[in-house]
């Protein structure tokens, strides 16, 4: 199995931007340093009180710069698709943006794999709900971005959404021909969606678009596997599964450190002041029931299941879910993390 971190980019408490974005850093260069295989990054826009992410590209960038070896991954991309829909309160908050642009998409995510020499994956997610015409426009974005990257001048794109001329200019190119894509599933409906595309898929375990249970979420990702070999797609379908873990030297510990991050989570969602909820961000009710909070061994005993029931390759860690454990503790977890329970899955 593959293990990726996903930081948030916390502005911390007492801290300055500056302050925060040095621990955000310092948290990737030890994963990094760690052996992890993947850094994952959100995108949050006008959530500045709890996300500094709000362009995933830049921060991406700056940890191509960064960074030597470990993979660099957006989970996710939120695309403001140009449907004219925005019932979802979720999207609400984008409708005063311009519909993001595949080219410009396609130019940018080439730029930072050339700068990290192979190192980027697209993540993106256009809270679809299960809407066939939202999910027409999210993989016809896709189709325009990949036919971009192609060797040789774009040769325009005329489809029910976007209409592109040709275009000799389009640069540069992946560092190695494609960029991987992973698409994160926003309703129950996404599955088999992303399977038949042949796209490699971002859930949470216990997330905003899975209200049903972890016994639904298993016959999801079935629906998901069903589709990807009917289409005749090839090699084997990639799932990573986002969890908030937190590792301690006891379970009394752990759930100690995590007790205000918890307080918060619940506060903000009976308050109804959660941010904009992206694919794989658990609720306060989901993180009680499906998390990472232990020790060692307890960690290891889910991580087996998680593999065993969804087939996952990659888990990824969400090592401050709402950013209010004290980050030498953070560090104390990634380190048990890295010492006790990364060495039975590789």
């Amino acid at each position: 199995m593959d293990f990726g971190l996903f930081t948030w980019f916390n502005p911390l408490p007492g801290k300055s931007y500056a302050e925060s974005f040095d621990w955000g850093f310092k948290e990737v260069e030890t994963a990094e340093a760690m052996g992890w295989d993947v850094v994952w990054l959100p995108q949050q826009r006008f959530s500045g009180s709890l996300i500094l992410s709000s362009s995933p590209f830049v921060m991406a960038t700056a940890l191509a710069a960064r960074t030597k070896r470990i993979k660099i991954g957006l989970a996710i991309h939120t695309l403001w698709l140009n449907t004219g829909k925005s019932e979802d309160p979720r999207v609400a908050r984008y409708s005063a943006l311009w519909p993001t642009d595949p080219l410009e998409t396609a130019e940018a995510a080439a730029t930072i794999d050339q700068v990290s020499r192979g190192r980027f994956i697209y993540g993106a997610g256009g809270y679809t709900g299960g809407d066939p015409q939202r999910q027409r426009n999210l993989y016809e974005f896709l189709d325009v971005m990949k036919l971009a990257w192609r060797e040789g001048a774009f040769p325009g794109f005329e489809g029910e959404f976007y209409h592109h001329p040709p275009n000799p200019g389009v640069a540069p190119k992946p560092y190695a021909g494609q960029i991987p894509i992973s698409v994160a599933a926003d309703s129950q409906k996404s599955f088999p969606a992303i399977g038949s595309k042949g796209y490699q898929m971002l859930i949470g375990a216990g997330t905003s678009h899975n209200p049903r249970g972890e016994s639904a979420m298993i016959e999801d990702v079935k629906k998901y596997r069903d589709a990807w070999k009917a289409a005749g797609n090839p090699g084997e379908p990639y799932i990573t599964v986002r969890i908030p873990a937190h590792v301690a030297e006891t379970k009394e510990r752990a759930m100690r450190d995590v007790e205000e991050t918890m307080k918060l989570a619940w506060e903000r969602s009976l308050n109804k002041t959660l941010p904009q909820a992206a694919p794989g961000t658990p609720s306060a009710q989901s993180a009680a029931r499906m998390n990472l909070f232990g020790t060692a061994e307890e960690a290891v005993e889910r991580i087996h299941r998680i593999k065993e029931e969804m087939g996952a390759a990659e888990i990824m860690f969400e090592t401050n879910y709402w950013g209010q454990i004290p980050t030498e503790r953070v560090l104390n977890s990634m380190q048990l993390i890295t010492e006790k329970v990364i060495p039975k899955f590789k």
